[in-house]
């Protein structure tokens, strides 16, 4: 696969560029390769624990997976990166349960 090769190029060129390796976890989710995935999740974490969308890829990977105790711990973590409200402004499920006791 020529994008794969390509983003595998660019990560020996610059291993430390998270950007690099997330364009890679993008085009092995598409592949469905879970396993490589969650290694390159690891590690854009090891370089730069602030990547939001490493942890939200490292959840998936975790779910496909099976792992179910990893795919907690990185939600947990999205939630401390992101805010628990701001998470949940934009995931949650709290407006359903407010309107629902508004129409009691």
């Amino acid at each position: 696969d020529r994008a794969l090769a390509a983003h595998n190029q660019a990560v020996l060129l610059d291993p430390d560029n998270v950007d690099y390796r997330l364009y890679k976890v993008m085009v092995l989710r598409d592949r469905q390769d879970y396993r490589e995935m969650e290694k390159q999740c690891r590690e854009i974490l090891r370089l730069d624990e602030d990547v939001y969308w490493a942890i939200f890829y490292l959840q998936e990977a975790c779910e496909q997976l099976g792992k179910d105790q990893e795919v907690v711990d990185a939600f947990l973590e999205m939630l401390d990166e992101m805010g628990e409200e701001k998470a949940m402004e934009k995931y949650g499920t709290g407006k359903a349960v407010e309107e629902e006791g508004e129409n009691e």
